[in-house]
């Protein structure tokens, strides 16, 4: 079966008719028989088949035609802080979930789809033994489509270095850099997702890469935009060294890091937020001083729709 990533054009019957395809010819839309899921037809033309978590089957018994899918890795967990004291440095913001769109045309066959969990955040531990955030799961379409889970924001000075989404060749969005940890962020999979910031200017964690652009700050990179959401959101990175506020998540499930202890500052007060339940966003980092670990990753999903 084909596999195309192509975007679509044109109106046909009130639908979009799928071009630039791998053969270069225009196709239609699936019409025919599938199960598995949660189905739903909510009016706009389609009919959809969502999966929150675990591993099931997708079946198509009848039809022709393209599917359209959205695949979403689980999120990265933020890093731990330093929780000696609030003068030191916090952790980076989990990477958000690979995010995966295109289309691909459908044998009368059965799919195995799994959707990754979020991973766990690190813990916070005083000097240099805070823990980095757990990678996310990966999220699937039989052996199709593979959207591989975000990497772990690094812990203060934790180790091992913030994940890059299992590897540099094998990853959704990297991982924060933690707050004393230089420029050991994670990278983000070329195709699914953006590397994460370093550490930024008063020992804060960097935030984490999302779907849709990388980190730069602070707060988590901005998730991709699937028909009117965001997916992928990179965690926001712990603050420390009573630089104030913890970084915002980014739009696509991110979760706020946290203040370092005593701040009254925002950006999720002392405790970091985890991401957002089926959306890949990463969990944020948890500020220096007497705080809890990172927060952790939000759950994958996987979206298939066709003509209703």
């Amino acid at each position: 079966m084909a596999v195309s990533r192509a975007t679509s054009s044109s109106i046909t019957n009130g639908l979009p008719k799928i071009t630039s395809l791998n053969d270069g010819v225009s196709q239609e839309y699936f019409v025919g028989s599938a199960t598995g899921g949660s189905v739903t037809t909510p009016g706009d033309g389609f009919k959809y088949h969502t999966f929150t978590a675990g591993t099931t089957t997708f079946t198509v018994s009848s039809g022709i035609g393209w599917m359209e899918y959205l695949v979403v890795g689980g999120g990265g967990g933020g890093g731990g802080g330093e929780s000696q004291n609030s003068f030191g440095g916090g952790g980076g913001g989990g990477g958000g979930g690979g995010v995966l769109t295109g289309f691909f045309k459908p044998d009368l066959t059965s799919y195995t789809i799994s959707v990754g969990s979020g991973g766990n955040g690190g813990a916070s531990q005083p000097q240099q033994a805070s823990g980095s955030g757990i990678n996310g799961g990966n999220s699937s379409i039989g052996t199709l489509v593979v959207a591989y889970g975000g990497g772990g924001g690094r812990g203060d000075e934790g180790s091992p270095a913030a994940g890059s989404g299992n590897t540099w060749t094998d990853g959704g969005s990297g991982g924060g850099s933690g707050g004393d940890d230089g420029v050991r962020y994670g990278f983000g999979f070329p195709g699914q997702g953006n590397h994460g910031a370093t550490n930024q200017g008063g020992r804060a964690g960097g935030g984490g890469g999302g779907g849709g652009a990388r980190a730069t700050s602070t707060n988590g990179g901005i998730g991709k935009l699937w028909n009117g959401n965001y997916y992928g959101g990179g965690g926001g990175g712990g603050t420390g060294g009573n630089t104030g506020a913890g970084g915002t998540g980014g739009l696509g499930g991110g979760g706020n890091g946290s203040a370092q202890s005593g701040s009254s500052s925002g950006g999720g007060g002392n405790t970091p937020g985890s991401g957002s339940a089926n959306t890949g966003g990463g969990g944020g980092g948890a500020g220096a001083g007497n705080n809890p670990g990172g927060g952790s990753g939000g759950s994958g999903i996987v979206i298939i729709r066709y003509r209703a």
